[in-house]
């Protein structure tokens, strides 16, 4: 959407503008938001409004801020934004100007290293399969949920299609009809195949049978039912009992 400027006088010139989409730009949102999450509603609103109206790149971070904000400071500056339709301009200016240095001096002061789960998981990507195996182990009995969802990031429910015969055969035996009818009905036909490859035909044909039988309930489990042989698929590549291939 294009964001014309409503104002009768501009606030700030290019190099102002400029200066604040770059401050904006390159500093770590939580340390921005963070750092001016105790300002006065009614002075959040002056610089949201001061954002909105001055560029349409401005705009995007005005919503950014807003929406980064707790709730109830949400709202109260929401209100104070439709009750300002105008303002003193030198204290628009200021305001503006001392925000954006708190936000600059924040920046300052902080390391921003990232998401924490994806330099995590870096870290194990560049592990021996039994090395990160143990680490996932100690850190499971801690964290499962994280655990779970580490595994699914580094290696999806379709790499299952890279495994070869005999690692399906072996996640075949860890595993009843029940979670493997419930996590395979829904997938693509190439996964399903590599497990129906590796049984015996009186096994496929009972499973793909047991596809149309599922209830809506169990339809609704399939993601934890896969997740489940995801998970053990990285415990038995941790003990050597099959290899996943890079």
């Amino acid at each position: 959407m294009n964001i014309e400027s409503k104002l009768s006088r501009p606030i700030l010139d290019q190099a102002a503008i400029k200066e604040i989409c770059d401050v904006l730009a390159t500093t770590n949102s939580q340390v921005a938001f963070r750092s001016i999450a105790e300002e006065q509603a009614a002075d959040l609103a002056v610089f949201l409004l001061t954002l909105h109206h001055t560029s349409e790149e401005l705009a995007k971070h005005a919503s950014e801020i807003l929406l980064a904000l707790p709730l109830e400071k949400q709202a109260v500056v929401a209100e104070n934004v439709v009750e300002i339709e105008m303002a003193d301009i030198d204290e628009v200016k200021a305001i503006t100007h001392r925000i954006i240095e708190k936000i600059t001096e924040a920046a300052e002061k902080t390391v921003a290293f990232g998401d924490g789960k994806t330099n995590l998981i870096s870290m194990l990507s560049d592990m021996s399969q039994e090395n990160r195996g143990n680490l996932l182990e100690s850190l499971e009995a801690k964290n499962e949920d994280l655990v779970t969802e580490i595994n699914q990031t580094l290696f999806p429910f379709d790499d299952l299609t890279k495994l070869d015969g005999d690692a399906i055969g072996t996640i075949i035996n860890y595993l009843g009809m029940p979670t493997l009818s419930v996590a395979l009905h829904n997938v693509p036909l190439e996964v399903q195949n590599k497990f129906f490859e590796a049984m015996d035909q009186e096994s496929a044909d009972a499973i793909k049978s047991k596809f149309s039988e599922l209830s809506f309930t169990e339809k609704q489990t399939a993601s934890t039912a896969q997740k489940a042989i995801v998970d053990l698929v990285q415990r038995l590549a941790a003990k050597g009992f099959i290899k996943i291939n890079s």
